[in-house]
């Protein structure tokens, strides 16, 4: 899964980011849900926006997973956080 992937971003790559997680989800759920949360959660002197979107469709495949993780690694810093100072 992608619990606790953490995006440190620019505003505009968080957006796309999102928006391609968020209609993923919906494309490919036929039947079920699509679940999207967002909350502030403070860790000692930061605070993170927490950002969940959990869907009942297909899943992402195994080795789909470690190119998204490794894309994200290589190009920024997907739950999905933005860490604000």
């Amino acid at each position: 899964s992608l619990n606790n992937f953490i995006i440190d971003s620019d505003d505009l790559r968080l957006k796309q980011i999102l928006l391609n997680f968020i209609s993923n989800a919906v494309k490919f759920t036929r039947d079920g849900h699509v679940k999207i949360s967002c909350y502030i959660r403070k860790e000692e002197n930061k605070y993170n926006l927490v950002i969940e979107i959990e869907d009942s469709g297909l899943g992402i495949k195994q080795e789909d997973l470690e190119i998204i993780k490794s894309n994200c690694d290589n190009n920024i810093n997907l739950s999905l956080d933005k860490n604000y100072n």
